[in-house]
């Protein structure tokens, strides 16, 4: 009797601290708020990568305020490429957008060594003809492992709109993909006054760039030295001429030099002596001189 209650008592006590142990806290998933927390798919070429956000959204404050509030939030994505020449890679960006009187929002993307500022009128726009499909392979890979990671997958905000930007860059070979994702959202200090902006996916896809300007460039260069080589003919066969000329002067600059006389006008034999008289008194002096009768 004694052993068995002796049994009956550790029993209990086990199973108290059993469930003392059950009652302790404990860590669960870590949230970090100041990073922003996405997962991603790519596909099975590795052509095409999804990258689904759980937080990356921005807004400014609620209600009147004594001063203009105004948040950035900034997101950077790189990739080493694999490719024998340039890549050119398309980024998708889909969010959410709202604004009240007073409140403004932007939405600015540097890919490839260029920065762009998106229209968020035309990606509103755009994102009605380019809606994606719920039945996308990656999307819903993507959809399964954020929730897989605990993110929440919600749908668009109250009083949003959706949009849709596509952003294209050309990246040399061996130069890594990288892209950065600016949301910028301010308001004024009036109550109804407030922006908000987020990025739901985005969608990135790698292809072969197109030849580039240089390449074209070389391609016209055999026209360019047929058109070279015949200004070059042309040039020679005008050149004779212009030698002949400069020889012709330099000529008469070496007889002038060498104290050549300068040709005297003769007197006509059969003018009358009172004539050739009159006609050297007119003569300029050096030449009337030279052209003088001995006596």
């Amino acid at each position: 009797m004694r052993f068995v209650h002796t049994l009956v008592m550790f029993s209990l006590l086990t199973a108290s601290g059993v469930a003392d142990e059950a009652k302790k806290p404990k860590f669960g998933k870590a949230c970090f708020p100041d990073a922003i927390r996405f997962v991603s798919a790519t596909s099975e070429d590795r052509e095409v990568t999804t990258l689904m956000f759980d937080n990356f959204v921005l807004a400014t404050a609620s209600g009147k305020g004594e001063m203009v509030s105004a948040e950035t939030k900034t997101f950077s994505v790189t990739s080493q490429l694999e490719s024998d020449g340039a890549v050119t890679a398309t980024l998708d960006i889909r969010g959410f957008v709202s604004v009240s009187e007073g409140g403004s929002a932007a939405l600015v993307v540097h890919a490839g060594g260029e920065t762009t500022v998106v229209d968020l009128k035309k990606a509103i726009a755009a994102s009605v003809t380019k809606m994606r499909k719920p039945e996308e392979p990656l999307y819903l890979q993507a959809k399964e492992t954020a929730e897989a990671a605990g993110y929440k997958v919600s749908g668009q905000p109250k009083g949003s709109e959706n949009y849709m930007a596509r952003i294209s860059g050309t990246f040399a070979k061996d130069q890594p993909l990288q892209a950065t994702v600016i949301l910028l959202v301010d308001r004024l200090t009036a109550a109804s006054s407030s922006a908000m902006i987020t990025v739901d996916t985005i969608d990135i896809g790698v292809k072969a760039a197109p030849a580039d300007k240089a390449t074209k460039d070389s391609e016209k260069k055999p026209e360019v030295a047929k058109a070279d080589k015949k200004n070059e003919k042309d040039s020679a066969v005008e050149k004779p001429a212009g030698e002949k000329s400069e020889k012709k002067m330099a000529k008469k600059e070496s007889k002038k030099s060498a104290g050549e006389k300068p040709v005297i006008r003769k007197v006509s034999a059969e003018k009358t002596e009172e004539d050739a008289k009159k006609d050297i008194e007119e003569m300029p002096e050096e030449e009337s001189a030279e052209s003088a009768p001995e006596k």
